[in-house]
């Protein structure tokens, strides 16, 4: 006679088979979102697990620990994405990823903060006089154009959407005084900076000055953009710019007397040209983003070109760095 016991068994392990067979297996996705370079846990920072064919969405927010873990996901066997954003940090995209049904992906974050720099500027010979009519340029080692800004009615020079692991060259100049550089690089937790910066005078110095006008290639006048000029030598520094007006014209005054070549940007392109006078003009036209990018031809007065970034051993003339120093300023709290 059967034993009663085997048979319960039998028909235990037949169910358990019937009822998982109507059951699918699923996926789990999972990791932890962190501020490089210290890697800092990121509490409460959105996670999104978008499936790519159907758009669908799971969404849920890192624990103290700054993880998360999407658990019983289906559909990634035709691709996911995971999507993590958090105020004042840059929004991130993983790379497209497929898992099997009853698999598993690990997704780690490196989420870098949004930076933004106050610069208020003084006289040196009297650090309790601010210089208002200061003007200060931002080269980014991430090839972006150079940024332009003026002091608002407090006197403070702001940039906003600063990158984390980007270098940068401040440089500030104000009529009558010595332009000064700064390297900065943003590494520490902190959003918001303020920088202090001193200007020795130097009236006898400034006496050049170039005009001119510049289009947009292939089409009109270029208005409301910004002319850059550069010049370093052994002898002079200065970083300075000026908006072109409503026929493309522009005027840059209180360029150093030591400055006999000038570099100018503007859009997309730059172009070496002489200052030989103590008044100098130059027309030129340049691409600017959503135009046409036409190589320029050469001529001997001016030659345009790519800008190299000047953290790479070159200076922003593209000369060798040792004809162009500067101190490396690391930004702290």
């Amino acid at each position: 006679m059967e034993n009663p016991s085997r048979r319960i068994g039998l028909l235990f392990l037949a169910f358990a088979f019937a009822s998982g067979a109507g059951q699918s297996f699923a996926a789990t996705v999972f990791g932890s979102v962190a501020e490089p370079p210290q890697f800092i846990p990121i509490q409460g920072a959105r996670v999104r697990l978008v499936h790519v064919p159907t758009k669908q969405v799971d969404s849920l927010q890192t624990d103290t620990a700054g993880a998360y873990s999407f658990t019983q996901v289906t559909g990634c066997e035709q691709g996911c994405v995971i999507e993590v954003g958090k105020p004042g940090f840059w929004d991130f995209t993983s790379d497209y990823f497929e898992i099997a049904a009853d698999g598993g992906k690990q997704v780690d974050v490196a989420l870098e903060r949004i930076h933004s720099l106050t610069v208020r500027v003084f006289k040196a010979e009297d650090t309790s006089q601010a210089i208002l009519n200061s003007q200060s340029v931002l080269f980014s080692a991430g090839n972006e154009p150079p940024r332009c800004v003026k002091p608002d009615s407090t006197g403070s020079i702001r940039f906003t959407d600063l990158q984390s692991f980007t270098g940068y060259l401040l440089s500030v100049s104000a009529p009558g005084r010595k332009t000064t550089s700064n390297a900065l690089h943003f590494h520490d937790p902190v959003s918001n900076i303020f920088f202090r910066v001193l200007l020795d005078s130097d009236v006898a110095a400034a006496s050049k000055a170039l005009h001119g006008t510049l289009s947009v290639r292939g089409a009109g006048p270029a208005v409301g953009e910004k002319v850059v000029l550069s010049c370093r030598n052994d002898y002079a520094a200065a970083d300075l710019f000026a908006q072109t007006g409503s026929e493309g014209e522009y005027a840059i005054e209180g360029v150093p007397a030591a400055c006999d070549s000038v570099r100018l940007f503007a859009g997309e392109d730059s172009a070496a040209i002489a200052m030989p006078d103590k008044e100098n003009q130059f027309d030129w036209s340049a691409v600017f983003p959503g135009t046409l990018a036409v190589r320029p031809g050469r001529s001997q007065n001016a030659q345009a070109g790519s800008r190299p970034a000047p953290w790479r051993g070159y200076d922003l003339m593209g000369r060798k760095r040792d004809a162009f120093t500067f101190a490396p300023w690391l930004i702290r709290p």
